[in-house]
């Protein structure tokens, strides 16, 4: 028997409330009360926290022993500046990459000439010795510019990640860099191309007079992307580093590295002539949507008939933010997002939103994003079979619930056996049915099929519904046969947290390009 779980709540125990923390307010402790009846109850505390600052990519201008030069810091959470400038106890701090702990070094900030959530702009002085890699690091005095407070239980810190930047370059050479046979510049994309494959990175050292470039380099890739987890985790930062160790080549060869794995994301090639670092050349490692027909192929061949359906629902298709393309407000024009993969709260990416997407090649491989949708509708389904009276899985949970309404009805006398569901038109061409070994009569002991429907009419099992809800969570599944405090029925709960019915939604939608109903919940 399925006696359902939670329920509304006793009158007058609990309350939930949304709480909308304006960008420009100070981080720390407030306190909350509710209101009832015209009684305040008492204060209870909570925090508003801050998130780490991340570093995203630096751009610097030529860099000299004993010379000044500048820097600009791309990135977010540096939080808020004062007047445009930093404020107290937000700062920058050069350090030697060698270095465990980024403090200081012979390469000094000398003053800072704008500072944002996103951007900074700074001034450096290099020490007469100074030469080589050099890191920088941000510290944030929180979003409101007011003072770091860590978010509990999430261990952010006031203080970013390291970005390198190079002193003591040769001003007569230049990089070359090229990305599937075309000219790369710099903050710009590489592209994943649609079949997927990774992109075809070439860097080469040219002169600027022509001469023969001679001697040595060192070559590497560091990539970096932030990928968000559920809350309260904090975002997690995936490195890929081509190669492991700096490659040797000589200096008159172009550097081609193979890049095996599928990743994205910031990238910094990182570079040096005859041993001495160079300016690092960012970019990044975009994306490329597959066309609609390679990816319906892909979707239409998995044993689930609504996997088209789910992936239209979910992001029109859609692996990367791309406009035109995915509507998401992550991927909306001013987001800077072009290219990444879709993402939406709480932590879903790609095609098939995961949540989680555990490795690098789910975000930035849309056929393992594909691949990976099926393998969790898998695990959501479970076996066409009756496992145990605890598995919540969708197939084995309806038949559970068919098992049980059959074996009640066997008991009753026909005047108090149940009756089926009712059959669900959600959509057109999308209902939901309880199979019986014959027309539903309580006399003559009509009782519920175990087995699927074969889809003729658009007509499918109560163990599809269930699944389709499964894959966006629920509190409650689809539907459930229930036997509770004297009483037995069919209860139906096609809502959730984001949706009134998500299951319409999925079987509403047609396309690509999409065109999905939104049930408000």
């Amino acid at each position: 028997m399925n006696t359902p779980s939670g329920g509304p709540p006793p009158a007058a125990s609990s309350a939930q409330a949304s709480i909308t923390v304006s960008p420009a307010a100070a981080s720390g402790t407030y306190q909350i009360s509710v209101t009832a009846f015209g009684a305040e109850s008492n204060r209870v505390d909570f925090i508003v926290g801050d998130s780490t600052p991340v570093i995203n990519y630096i751009t610097q201008q030529p860099l000299q022993p004993g010379q000044q030069g500048s820097i600009a810091i791309y990135g977010a959470n540096f939080g808020a500046g004062c007047s445009g400038l930093a404020c107290p106890g937000a700062s920058i701090a050069v350090c030697r990459s060698v270095d465990g702990t980024c403090a200081s070094s012979d390469v000094t900030p000398l003053a800072v000439s704008l500072w944002s959530d996103t951007q900074i702009n700074a001034t450096l002085r290099a020490g007469p010795l100074a030469s080589g890699f050099y890191d920088v690091q941000v510290t944030s005095a929180g979003a409101a510019g007011m003072g770091f407070t860590p978010v509990p239980g999430a261990s952010t810190s006031s203080k970013s990640n390291r970005k390198s930047i190079a002193v003591n370059t040769n001003p007569n050479l230049r990089l070359q860099v090229t990305s599937n046979g075309s000219a790369l510049s710099e903050n710009s994309c590489a592209y994943i191309t649609a079949a997927p494959a990774m992109p075809q990175i070439a860097a080469s050292i040219v002169s600027n007079d022509g001469s023969p470039v001679s001697g040595t380099a060192t070559w590497q890739i560091v990539t970096t992307f932030e990928r968000k987890n559920r809350p309260p985790s904090p975002p997690a930062t995936d490195t890929s580093t081509v190669p492991s160790s700096p490659a040797p080549l000589a200096a008159n060869q172009a550097w081609q590295p193979a890049l095996e794995s599928f990743f994205g994301g910031y990238a910094q090639l990182k570079w040096t002539y005859n041993g001495n670092a160079q300016p690092p050349f960012n970019f990044r490692i975009c994306g490329t949507n597959p066309d609609y027909a390679a990816v319906g192929g892909v979707l239409e061949a998995m044993p689930y008939w609504f996997a088209k359906k789910l992936a239209l629902h979910e992001t029109n298709m859609s692996q990367f933010c791309e406009p035109g393309r995915m509507e998401a407000s992550y991927c909306a024009s001013g987001n800077g997002n072009f290219g990444w993969p879709v993402f939406g709260v709480p932590a879903g990416y790609g095609m098939m939103q995961l949540d989680p997407a555990a490795t690098a090649d789910l975000l930035w491989n849309w056929r393992a994003n594909a691949e990976g949708g099926k393998t969790l509708l898998d695990l959501l389904a479970g076996p066409m079979q009756f496992t145990n009276n605890q598995d919540g899985r969708a197939y084995p949970f309806w038949i559970r619930q068919v098992q049980e309404w059959n074996r009640y009805n066997s008991r009753q006398p026909p005047s108090q056996r149940v009756a089926p569901p009712p059959d669900r038109q959600e959509t057109g061409n999308c209902r939901f049915v309880l199979p019986l070994n014959k027309p539903w009569d309580a006399n003559r002991d009509s009782i519920g099929l175990e087995t699927p429907t074969d889809g003729t009419g658009s007509t499918y099992w109560f163990g599809d519904a269930i699944l389709i809800k499964s894959y966006h969570g629920a509190r409650f599944h689809y539907v459930s046969w229930v036997e509770s405090g004297g009483k037995a029925y069919w209860s139906f709960h096609p809502e959730n947290s984001v949706s009134a019915n998500t299951v319409q939604e999925v079987c509403s939608c047609t396309g690509p390009p999409r065109s999905c109903l939104r049930l408000e919940p």
